[in-house]
């Protein structure tokens, strides 16, 4: 995850160009040329971005592309008005512990 802040002024342009661009990418298998977007490492990985999604949404955020989850893979999603104090706008959604450590 990325949180982006711009100026008003820009907002409009930058964020139709973001989601036009994120619905390009293809999300699959990683060793293929023409993936753009793989798996996380486990399921749990992804249903924890999933359940962060979703508290920022019950928070009054919105989704203008992606939000959806399917087994390991997590769609390219972009959220706006995501509020301060949220998970998802103080932390990097995967920048959790791993399963290895």
């Amino acid at each position: 995850m990325k949180r982006v802040l711009v100026d008003k002024s820009l907002y409009d342009e930058l964020v139709d160009l973001l989601v036009a661009k994120t619905r390009t990418l293809k999300v699959g298998d990683p060793a293929s040329e023409d993936t753009d977007v793989g798996p996380l490492i486990t399921e749990a990985a992804a249903i924890r971005v999933e359940a962060q999604v979703n508290r920022a949404v019950a928070d009054g955020a919105t989704i203008l592309v992606g939000g959806a989850r399917r087994g390991n893979f997590y769609e390219p999603t972009i959220l706006t008005g995501v509020r301060r104090g949220t998970p998802t706008y103080d932390e990097e959604i995967c920048n959790k512990q791993h399963p290895w450590k």
